[in-house]
């Protein structure tokens, strides 16, 4: 009886892994602490690529960006807290009138999504609190011929607190379409990027994804991104990405990869980072090291062709994998590694890197989640719209 159920067990867990509806974390993963103190903290140590960041010189025009670091290169100081904030969305909603219409998917929408008016409070929020944008190297250095990772003493702004932000799955999977997220990213006549809204008989350019939103927030508050900043971009490619059906059992995707690459190469150049969110949205904690291994050679053969290489891994679910996986994860290339808690922590070991993150999403609307990123009542309004 006992080895039925683990096989029965088996099964639904491998449905579920392969389910676009199920992209949310675990909440027993919230319940891992509430505290900063009880993770641990690493203590940094100088290196000899300098302490201060020096802008761009020369003969182009400095940007806005450039301008502010300048301008506040002098206040820098030494980050010493130990703890890297952090904090993730899904796709946006962009259309609230489709993601919370009473059908059988509106419960999946409210928990694991937010709308774009809701992501812009958060901004403000973020900012009003003094965090500031950082890059996943801006805390550490990879020594490649040892192969050893070290701290990074991480300079900022006075009383500014380090944040990584990212997307989870902006790979655009049926259901979300269906109820409220953009279509895809694409790039519109004049080489810009932009996002697709359906609209009645058809598509309209929108600019209500995350990206967008936080491109016209560091316009505003330039000093919001450190040395440029952005997020990182979590793809999983079983349902393809970006809105593109890239995955190979797509026959003649060829044109869908050309589209797919050219809207990577602009994210890339606004400096945006990449990341695997695994090929198949796969629990990492359970599913056998063998299937780990599978599940990393289809990514590499259908995503990191496109996305580039990248040493940054973002556990779905949240679910952080087994040690025999870890393993895996490392000798397929990956350093930088990504779930979910309740809480932000920082972990800095000899040959990887982890960072625990916080959502922004239904969820902590829901629960009333106490924390120190957002005023819930100033981001999420009754009835959410």
């Amino acid at each position: 009886m006992k080895i039925r159920f683990l096989v029965f067990f088996s099964i639904i867990l491998l449905f579920v892994s392969c389910n676009e509806d199920k992209i949310g974390y675990s909440l027993k993963n919230l319940l891992l602490s509430d505290s900063e103190e009880e993770f641990y903290s690493f203590e940094y140590i100088e290196n000899d690529d300098g302490l201060l960041y020096e802008v761009k010189t020369g003969a182009e025009a400095k940007t806005d960006v450039q301008k502010s670091l300048e301008k506040k290169q002098s206040d820098l100081e030494a980050y010493t807290a130990g703890t890297i904030y952090t904090i993730f969305v899904h796709p946006l909603i962009i259309e609230p009138r489709l993601a919370f219409d009473g059908d059988r998917n509106q419960s999946y929408m409210y928990d694991w999504f937010v709308t774009s008016t809701e992501f812009e409070s958060a901004l403000n929020e973020l900012y009003k609190r003094n965090y500031i944008l950082i890059k996943s190297t801006d805390i550490y250095n990879y020594d490649e011929k040892e192969g050893k990772i070290y701290p990074k003493q991480l300079y900022l702004p006075k009383g500014k607190k380090p944040l990584v932000f990212s997307i989870d799955d902006l790979n655009y999977y049926p259901t979300m379409k269906n109820n409220g997220t953009a279509q895809s990213l694409y790039i519109d006549e004049d080489g810009k990027l932009a996002d697709k809204k359906k609209v009645k008989g058809g598509f309209e350019k929108d600019y209500g994804e995350s990206i967008f939103i936080l491109e016209e927030f560091i316009k505003t508050h330039p000093d919001f991104s450190y040395k440029g900043a952005r997020g990182i971009i979590a793809l999983t490619g079983y349902k393809g990405i970006l809105g593109y059906d890239t995955q190979k059992s797509v026959k003649n995707n060829g044109e869908e990869k050309k589209k797919a690459l050219k809207v990577v190469q602009k994210i890339k150049e606004m400096g945006w980072e990449f990341a695997s969110h695994s090929y198949a949205h796969v629990y990492c904690n359970t599913i056998s090291s063998s299937k780990m291994k599978a599940d990393c050679k289809k990514w590499d053969e259908e995503v990191r062709p496109l996305t580039g290489n990248t040493c940054i891994f973002i556990y779905p679910f949240g679910a952080e994998a087994s040690s025999a996986n870890l393993s895996v994860l490392k000798e397929n290339g990956f350093r930088f590694f990504m779930g979910v808690a309740g809480g932000s922590s920082t972990l800095i070991e000899e040959n990887y890197v982890r960072l625990r993150r916080r959502a922004l999403d239904g969820v902590m609307f829901k629960y009333r989640s106490k924390n120190d990123f957002i005023d819930i009542d100033a981001v999420f309004k009754k009835p959410r719209k």
